[in-house]
């Protein structure tokens, strides 16, 4: 009889240990520019990443700043304030977009981290959407998207000049469970 509980015991600790890890999702390497699938949504990672130190503009051309595509922007906007990174830090925006593909509503509240050097990691302190090009940017946390929607979406990370500036170190982008590698 003893030996009977036991393996019941066992056996029983066995499935609790299975569906114990069945529940941590697996980091998957991603593409950037290439479409994958997190839970409900389609999302996909745009590879220019903007980084700066420093942007002239009021709180409308900041916003600007984390919600356009800062290729062809230069020095084009006349300010009157200087927002700046913290002493020896910098800003890092990533683009991405997201798309329901659910029959339902589906909320988007996975973390986005930057991980330097195997071990630093920094997650987005700000993220906006947008749900058209004529829309304007709202500040999220939590995301409720309507099936078949797509949203353009920012993240705002301030890191130390030396996670951008040191090329040698291994640098990755992960947004739920997709691994992005940067360099």
């Amino acid at each position: 009889m003893k030996k009977v509980l036991t393996i019941i015991l066992a056996i029983a600790l066995c499935f609790s240990i299975i569906g114990c890890g069945a529940k941590e999702k697996q980091i998957e390497k991603a593409e950037f520019d290439s479409v994958t699938m997190v839970d409900d949504f389609e999302v996909t990672v745009n590879k220019d990443i903007l980084t700066a130190t420093q942007l002239n503009g009021d709180q409308d051309q900041y916003e600007e700043f984390l919600t356009t595509d800062m290729t062809n922007y230069g020095d084009t906007v006349l300010c009157d304030i200087t927002i700046m990174a913290k002493q020896d830090n910098t800003m890092v925006v990533v683009s991405y977009s997201l798309k329901n593909i659910g029959k339902n509503n589906s909320k988007f509240d996975e973390k986005i981290v930057l991980n330097y050097n195997n071990g630093y990691e920094y997650e987005a302190e700000e993220k906006y959407y947008a749900m058209g090009s004529n829309d304007a940017w709202h500040s999220f946390t939590s995301l409720e998207i309507k099936p078949l929607t797509t949203v353009s979406c920012k993240a705002k990370f301030t890191v130390p000049k030396e996670v951008m500036e040191n090329a040698e170190a291994p640098l990755k982008l992960t947004i739920a469970n997709k691994e992005y590698t940067i360099r």
